[in-house]
């Protein structure tokens, strides 16, 4: 079976740094591969879900837990291979010989790094009697009932939630010992603006985000609108015909994606009219465009809208709304269903869907 060869190539930063200090930094390599595996290996690695995140930051303040920040530095060099990889010797370090290296821990760049790392780290928290939650693999918690311990990791950015200072510092203290960690300020997760208030509330929101968005597509300074989709206005080409209203030249799938970030995160209000929009990305015309600048107008007169998480509630109802109509797409004849998730009043998730 042939194996994995992989040529290391380091380059100057803008420093100005040789190649041998930017090699001993790690993070300024990167790996092109020469020769591709004929093996099947598993590259596939989980990130704790939105939902997930909403819910802990819901339980936070619903039980005054504390919340630390923490980043972990260069985490990807941490896994450990379980496949056999060959290297080149890096250019600038070769003894002038054929001689190929063998790769003992994981590499940036390389297929399988994230799923090394998650293995890695998923291990180290086992040690910990901190065991994966069977609906998200990256959220952990403890089994202490009186001692709360719960912790989100996105690839190398975490979340604790724990019963009190002492506890979210112990585990940091252990994490410290295997990994190169720095603490959060709790300000910014994921690019998700987390404040909290004196009462223990907390107040998800992404406006800092919304407003680039705005000033990106230049509609920072247009008339906001009061809803996020015009009921009347049908975008369907079978009503106005197949670019009818003419094709349009403008950064639509840009405008769709950016915004598409808002609408999975805090943002489930546009998550509907941003869903209609999308099915036009491959020809959108002038009438699709201007939907999608209702969605920017609307976004400008909302744009520090967000989740709001009150401290000292119970979360011991879980409520589900629907609703549902009849058919609604002209194109396909299929029915549209949309779902809305709340612990008590704590909105966590926002589902809609066309029916098959």
């Amino acid at each position: 079976m042939e194996k994995s060869q992989l040529r290391i190539v380091g380059y100057t930063n803008s420093r100005g740094n040789p190649m041998g200090a930017l090699i001993d930094s790690r993070r300024d390599l990167w790996q092109k591969v020469i020769l591709k595996s004929r093996e099947l290996i598993t590259t596939f690695s989980p990130v704790v879900k939105f939902d997930s995140v909403r819910i802990i930051l819901a339980l936070a303040a619903s039980k005054n837990l504390v919340l630390q920040l923490f980043d972990i530095k260069t985490a990807f060099l941490n896994g450990k291979l379980s496949e056999t990889v060959y290297i080149q010797q890096p250019e600038g370090y070769d003894n002038e010989t054929s001689k190929i290296c063998k790769l003992e821990r994981s590499l940036y760049g390389l297929k399988q790094a994230s799923r090394c790392w998650h293995e890695r780290f998923t291990a180290f928290l086992r040690e910990f009697n901190l065991r994966a939650t069977r609906s998200d693999p990256c959220v952990f918690t403890s089994n202490q009932r009186d001692n709360t311990l719960i912790l989100a990791i996105y690839i190398d950015d975490g979340l604790i939630a724990a019963s009190n200072q002492a506890t979210a510092d112990a585990l940091l203290t252990q994490l410290k010992k295997k990994f190169e960690v720095t603490r959060g300020n709790l300000s910014l997760f994921l690019g998700f603006q987390i404040e909290r208030s004196s009462d223990g509330s907390i107040f998800l929101h992404q406006s800092g985000y919304a407003r680039k968005v705005l000033e990106r597509f230049n509609v920072a300074d247009a008339n906001p609108v009061a809803i996020p989709m015009d009921k009347h206005q049908e975008l369907s080409v079978l009503v106005h015909g197949k670019h009818e209203s003419g094709r349009v030249q403008a950064p639509y799938r840009e405008a769709v994606g950016s915004l598409m970030y808002l609408a999975i995160g805090t943002r489930l209000d546009i998550a509907f009219a941003l869903s209609t929009v999308s099915q036009y990305l491959e020809s959108p015309d002038k009438i699709h465009w201007n939907a999608v600048k209702r969605i920017l107008k609307y976004l400008k007169g909302t744009v520090d809208y967000g989740l709001i998480f009150k401290a000292n509630t119970s979360l011991n109802l879980l409520a589900i709304y629907s609703d549902a109509d009849y058919a609604g797409d002209l194109e396909t004849r299929k029915s549209t269903s949309g779902y809305v998730f709340k612990l008590e009043k704590a909105l966590f998730r926002g589902v809609h869907r066309n029916k098959r």
